[in-house]
C-alpha cells in the first residue's frame, strides 16, 4: 500500500515486490475493500 501510495505504477510495484502486475492489481483492490469495510465513515462521503 505505501508503494501506492508513492504514486508508484502497478509495474513499478511488481518489480519491487516480486510479484506480477496482475497480482499487484488484485493485492491493492483487495486491501481497499478491506479498508473501506474498516473505515466506512471515510468512504460514505465519496
Amino acid at each position: 500500500m505505501l508503494l501506492y501510495l508513492d504514486d508508484l505504477s502497478y509495474e513499478e510495484i511488481a518489480t519491487i515486490t516480486g510479484l506480477s502486475k496482475a497480482n499487484v492489481s488484485v493485492r491493492l483492490v483487495r486491501l481497499k475493500k478491506e479498508l473501506e469495510s474498516r473505515l466506512p465513515v471515510h468512504f460514505k462521503s465519496r
